[in-house]
């Protein structure tokens, strides 16, 4: 690894408190894989080719009413997430190890939700009634 380093440096990194580094060069890296050639796999390509994204929101409200002595605090949290998800299915000639045909799969996600009830009792301190 010592033969890819680079001279890159950061010296403020995080203000100073992390030192940052070593790092590569990806110029000597390239250049160590050149002479063997660097051929794109068509297959290995279409089958490693994915994306995958998800959507996430959340929502919060909160509040308190006092009624003399009793007071009731409420909250609802309300979150949701969604994924989204393509492929490449690769359909290869058995003999001839040759792509036959590339479908590009979607798989639109279901948005998840969930609800949670908590209920809790507390009662005043003792200690701040010691006088």
């Amino acid at each position: 690894m010592t033969g890819f380093l680079g001279n890159f440096k950061d010296n403020n990194y995080y203000f100073g408190n992390f030192i940052y580094g070593p790092v590569t060069n990806f110029g000597k890296v390239l250049a160590a894989l050149q002479p063997g050639g660097t051929s794109p796999n068509l297959i290995y390509n279409l089958q490693n080719g994915f994306d995958i994204s998800e959507r996430i929101w959340a929502g919060y409200a909160m509040n308190t009413i006092s009624l003399g002595n009793l007071r009731l605090q409420a909250g609802v949290r309300v979150e949701s997430t969604a994924d989204s998800l393509r492929a490449n299915n690769v359909v290869l000639d058995a003999v001839r190890g040759e792509v036959l045909s590339v479908e590009n799969l979607r798989f639109p996600g279901v948005p998840a939700f969930e609800a949670h009830f908590d209920r809790a009792g507390v009662r005043p301190d003792r200690v701040l009634f010691v006088q």
